[in-house]
């Protein structure tokens, strides 16, 4: 949201001026967001105690609470209760959204996606990968903004399908939903604002009628992709300030759902229709109505489930702060163009990590299902009919005349007072002027004239590469996927550890290979007999996890007690660390003095409690420089 100055509490003290004018006693212009990111942390607005307006960022595992975002010429604003057009988020304390903080640290896009859900499940009886592609996309609207691609879910059928009751899934889970019926574009502009992108969601019920409304389908056909906007007339004379009428640009970009009894016109709306996934409704039985559990009454059954829905809700928006920064790497599809638009960003956001397959499958299935009912389009019907005839023909010169008379041997009827159109059963009434705008629009067709007959002549190099928009498709693969060196930060581990090319030298990588080598055989026998780690140990509940811990268990059983304040001493100089200027090293010195780089997932070592913050790969380091100290002065420990 972006909103041009913040209601004043009190009409008759201290009324705020437009935000077109500055603040006079600050020389600032304040301005409102849900959330804020342009050159700081990401900021996201939040309420304490339910009233208390407040931007919330993390670092480094820690909550930092500001009422507002002082820039050069700007006072960035949180709105307070009363200003939110969308569901807000609010904590009792700063204590609860530490316990947050700690849950969203053990978490994982694949436990976020299974509990998500698992939540689907109990509100919208439907297909597994229909639950799959909710599920997925109610994680992906927490990081719409970083991904600036999106498709759109349509919720279709009949009254009494579930329809209304996927859409209010969706505004109880997903991040900052408008939800509401016949949104005019005025609401748009003002809730998805001027600056800065991806302040929200729209989810709009009962939009039968959006053929009929050509600004808002505009609006929707623009807002797939960030960096769309639409420039408006401002109207701010409202105010008494300026009697003028600027120019405005506002945002469209954001992820929208919607619900309908029947599907847009492919014709009337096609730009609209290809950037939708129709999900079809119909009657089921699920285990909960989510509008009961919503207006609960003081049932307790009830009142369980809402707060179920907010956990999972806050937990979202934590996790989303703390992995906001981290990069998301780019891939390849076997998919382009418009499919590889509305597919790739949720791919990208669940890379390496167990749930892709189903998502894969799920998009893979929604996909298939548009590419059908375009090959039952008329544009593949004339593309399968100008492909034939210049076949036929040797060319790619035809007339009007001879498309025509294969698209009135179509099952219909002729139409006496229109002779140039013909009534089809399957697409409605068809002209030679619609034919020909298909010709040229499409497929690439110029006119040209013989003296006798119009003549629409293709391009065969053109036809041929749109061949494969008119083939089915089956399935959706990633392609060259080694040709990412970056790994996917947003999951809390990596499937493998890095490579060590950072280490300094080629020597010292060779050494360190096979000082890790000689380490594992000499101490593979204590692994068995090993104790488990103590339970105030950090331990991530990933597939990999105990692969992570067995070098830990390893230099458990090798190290010294003895030892342990002049190894910890000795490697807090691991090659990830960088010393802070002008700091003395001292004995058993915190890891807080020294700079390290924002890598993830990061643990700490039981053995050495000032050595924290340790990157995966450097785990394996910790060891190893342990093992090449010991060489060094010549001493062994005990294992």
């Amino acid at each position: 949201m972006f909103k041009l100055s913040r209601k004043p509490t009190n009409s008759s003290q201290n009324k705020e001026a437009d935000n077109n004018t500055e603040d006079q006693s600050v020389g600032k212009r304040k301005f409102i967001f849900y959330k804020y990111s342009k050159d700081i942390s990401l900021a996201e607005s939040i309420l304490i105690g339910g009233n208390l307006p407040l931007f919330l960022q993390i670092s480094n595992g820690k909550a930092i609470l500001r009422d507002n975002i002082d820039l050069d010429r700007q006072l960035i604003l949180p709105p307070d209760k009363t200003e939110y057009l969308s569901k807000d988020y609010s904590f009792s304390s700063i204590d609860e959204i530490n316990f947050y903080i700690k849950r969203a640290s053990k978490e994982t896009l694949d436990s976020l996606f299974v509990k998500t859900k698992n939540i689907w499940k109990k509100y919208f009886d439907t297909d597994k990968k229909t639950l799959d592609l909710c599920a997925a996309d109610t994680i992906f609207t927490y990081f719409q903004d970083k991904l600036g691609m999106t498709h759109y879910l349509f919720f279709v059928g009949d009254n009494n399908t579930g329809k209304s009751n996927a859409l209010s899934v969706l505004e109880q889970l997903a991040y900052r939903p408008l939800k509401d019926v016949n949104i005019s574009p005025a609401n748009i502009y003002n809730f998805l604002g001027q600056e800065e992108e991806g302040q929200g969601i729209i989810l709009e019920d009962e939009i039968d009628d959006i053929e009929e409304q050509p600004e808002k389908m505009k609006i929707y056909k623009s807002g797939y992709t960030r960096g769309s906007k639409v420039t408006r007339m401002y109207d701010s004379s409202a105010s008494g300030v300026n009697k003028s009428k600027p120019q405005k640009r506002f945002n469209t970009y954001s992820f929208k759902a919607y619900t309908s009894e029947r599907q847009p016109g492919f014709y009337k709306a096609k730009g609209f229709v290809e950037r939708i996934f129709p999900i079809q409704c119909t009657a089921g039985n699920p285990l909960f109505d989510i509008l009961e559990v919503v207006n609960d009454a003081g049932d307790k059954k009830y009142k369980k489930l809402i707060r179920e829905l907010e956990d999972l809700r806050k937990l979202l928006l934590i996790f989303r702060v703390m992995h906001y920064d981290e990069p998301i790497p780019d891939l390849n599809l076997s998919i382009k163009n418009r499919e590889k638009q509305l597919c790739k960003p949720l791919i990208r956001l669940f890379q390496d990590t167990n749930v892709l397959k189903d998502i894969l499958d799920s998009l893979s299935k929604f996909i298939a299902d548009k590419r059908n009912r375009k090959l039952n389009s008329l544009d593949s019907f004339i593309y399968s009919i100008v492909k034939d005839l210049a076949k036929e023909n040797n060319g790619y010169r035809l007339t009007n005349e001879d498309i025509w008379e294969i698209v009135c041997t179509l099952p219909g009827n002729a139409i006496p007072s229109k002779p140039h159109s013909y009534q089809t059963n399957e697409f409605g009434t068809v002209s030679k002027t619609l034919i020909s705008r298909i010709c040229e629009d499409k497929f690439g067709a110029k006119r040209e004239h013989d003296g006798k007959h119009r003549i629409l002549a293709f391009d065969n190099i053109g036809l041929k590469r749109l061949e494969d928009n008119y083939l089915p498709i089956k399935q959706i693969e990633i392609l060259n996927k080694s040709k990412t060196n970056t790994i996917n930060t947003i999951n809390t581990f990596w499937k493998h550890i890095e490579s060590k090319s950072d280490i300094q030298t080629k020597n010292q990588r060779t050494k360190m290979d096979q000082i890790s080598l000689n380490l594992k055989e000499s101490k593979q026998s204590n692994l068995e007999n090993t104790n488990s780690i103590p339970n105030n140990f950090d331990k991530k509940t990933n597939e990999d996890s105990d692969k992570v811990l067995e070098p830990l268990k390893v230099l458990k059983s090798a190290l010294h007690n003895s030892e342990k304040e002049r190894e910890s001493h000795y490697l807090i100089y691991l090659n990830s660390h960088k010393r802070k200027e002008n700091s003395e090293t001292s004995q058993g010195q915190a890891a807080d003095d020294y700079e390290i780089p924002y890598k993830k997932p990061f643990f700490f070592c039981v053995e050495h409690p000032n050595i924290k913050n340790i990157h995966r790969e450097e785990i394996v380091r910790h060891i190893q420089l342990s093992d090449l100290h010991k060489k060094v002065d010549g001493k062994d420990f005990e294992a």
